[in-house]
């Protein structure tokens, strides 16, 4: 039964991982339009490893005539800074009223972000190697122990 949770947890993180992967694959072909700033602010979050400061804006745009919001900075990873004055200097680059471009999908044009992210979602190679280990290396063992306990009987 733990196992089927775990399971079911492993494949939404895949999922999500692979949604990531797909706008980040596809975002470099998108079109842009333009977006102004309306408001901005600083994320922080603690962890493990001590702070972190991300700088997020929430912007307007237009794609045929309709209005669209987003806070969306990049689609895939985006860089935090673990020192806030990075983090407000980045923010500054963008003040509130300034004019940015957003990436947006022709499709679902409530998909926005303003840049484009050079990393890979680490997560979803992570997840899928667990999924790996999950469905066919623990079986496998499995598999070989019940045998090999069962010939020694």
């Amino acid at each position: 039964m733990v196992l089927i949770v775990i399971n079911i947890f492993l494949a939404i993180g895949l999922w999500q991982g692979i949604v990531i992967y797909s706008d980040l694959k596809n975002s470099v072909n998108w079109p842009k339009t333009e977006a102004i700033v309306s408001a901005s602010k600083i994320i922080k979050s603690s962890g493990k490893f001590g702070d972190t400061y991300c700088p997020e804006w929430d912007y307007y745009y237009n794609v045929d005539g309709k209005k669209y919001n987003s806070t969306k900075t990049a689609f895939g990873s985006y860089k935090c800074h673990s020192y806030r004055k990075y983090a407000e200097r980045e923010l500054n680059e963008h003040p509130i009223g300034s004019k940015v471009f957003a990436i947006y999908d022709p499709k679902n044009p409530t998909k926005a972000a303003l840049k484009l992210s050079t990393g890979y979602p680490f997560n979803v190679l992570i997840l899928f190697c667990m999924l790996v280990v999950l469905e066919v290396v623990i079986p496998i063992v499995i598999f070989k122990v019940y045998k090999y306990q069962t010939h020694q009987t």
